[in-house]
């Protein structure tokens, strides 16, 4: 059986898979294993980013494909965190991997499971030239609740241009699990279904594929499927997100943790078992 976090297992090679498997808890992410993390005690906040991981980025099969030509030291601390106001959408495009990726999207009430990673500026960098040039790196101020009890006041977040694809009920949702509190919106399980539902439209049918394995196949023009998504009527094309200031290139932000915010050199961690 293929490793879930392998990068063989990334949704980059297996489009119908996105947005991969994401670990249960907080761990640190190298190119060979993970390493649970129960605490931010080690972890130099000083000299890492905050960023919420809400599709991809969080399997750590996308982060290890990501990464695999570059010569840079990859442990990537990978934080399981609750966010309030804030879902996973969908972007109103699809990528040219065969998938249609994630986007940001506010959502007055909610409580989303989401991973927040604390990136040194060099990762940072290499992660900003996989979003370009379809998203902004933004920073949002909201409540980040960390699985091991510390809480954050804010975090960048990766925001699409175009909107999100949305029904007269909301946002369609990435994914739900039972403990998230998901004000309005459609949930949609898994990627299949959601390339179903989109190329059950003559339209959308002909600009991705006839069927969920044949838009993975053939990929995507990410502006000749936002075109067609929006003729479609799929698509709420004003993401407010959106429009906040793009802090790529900027001066990266640091974590501010409101409890327990002692700042050592190493990240303490312990084997998975």
């Amino acid at each position: 059986m293929t490793d879930a976090f392998a990068a063989e297992s990334a949704p980059r090679v297996n489009p119908l898979g996105y947005p991969g498997v994401w670990p249960t808890s907080s761990v640190l992410i190298t190119h060979d294993e993970l390493r649970a993390v129960d605490s931010l005690e080690g972890v130099n906040l000083s000299a890492r980013a905050p960023v919420l991981a809400i599709g991809s980025n969080a399997a750590p099969s996308q982060l290890r494909h990501k990464f695999a030509a570059v010569g840079l030291p990859f442990e990537i601390v990978s934080m399981s965190a609750r966010v309030s106001g804030y879902v996973s959408g969908f972007c109103g495009f699809a990528a040219p991997f065969g998938y249609v990726p994630a986007t940001l999207v506010a959502s007055p009430g909610a409580q989303s499971t989401m991973a927040l990673q604390l990136l040194t500026d060099a990762q940072l960098t290499e992660i900003d030239a996989t979003e370009a040039p379809w998203y902004k790196r933004v920073w949002i101020e909201t409540e980040i609740l960390l699985d091991t009890g510390d809480v954050l006041g804010g975090a960048y977040a990766y925001v699409a241009r175009g909107g999100y694809l949305a029904d007269a009920a909301g946002p369609w949702l990435m994914h739900a699990p039972e403990d998230e509190l998901v004000v309005g919106g459609t949930h949609v399980p898994d990627q299949r279904s959601l390339l179903e539902r989109l190329v059950a439209d003559p339209l959308l049918a002909e600009a991705l594929g006839a069927h969920p394995e044949a838009v993975a196949a053939r990929g995507a023009d990410p502006a000749t499927s936002a075109r067609a998504m929006r003729r479609a009527g799929v698509v709420c094309e004003v993401n407010p997100l959106y429009e906040l200031p793009d802090e790529v290139g900027a001066t990266p932000r640091r974590a501010v943790v409101r409890a327990n915010a002692s700042v050592l050199e190493d990240v303490v961690v312990d084997p998975v078992e």
